[in-house]
């Protein structure tokens, strides 16, 4: 079977750093269907640890698709659980300060 060069898994977003707050990781394209594969957000501060939730399509509490992770100073975390994000969808993050920094690794099946 040939690979489909459609379906192979890019990083359509990051590495990143998040602002403090709610910052917009990625919009998508309309007439796109995206399907996210791994996220991993890396704690670049060594000293302290910080906090981090995403969410699709703003950042209320209706929205979220994580719950609030610590990442541990220096640590990092990982999702490899699948979220769809079609047309114009975005990917938001909420942190308690700076310090993280963020990559989406995903399939775009436009």
């Amino acid at each position: 079977m040939a690979l489909d060069p459609a379906n192979v898994l890019s990083r359509i977003a990051g590495p990143s750093a998040l602002a403090s707050g709610t910052s917009t990781v990625f919009t998508g394209s309309a007439s796109h269907i995206y399907t996210v594969k791994k996220i991993k957000i890396v704690n670049t501060d060594v000293s302290n640890s910080k906090t981090v939730q995403l969410f699709i399509n703003g950042s209320a509490t209706g929205n979220a698709v994580t719950p609030v992770m610590t990442i541990d100073a220096g640590g990092w975390a990982e999702s490899d659980d699948f979220m769809i994000l079609s047309g114009t969808d975005t990917l938001q993050a909420t942190t308690s300060a700076t310090g993280l920094t963020i990559t989406v690794f995903a399939l775009d099946q436009n």
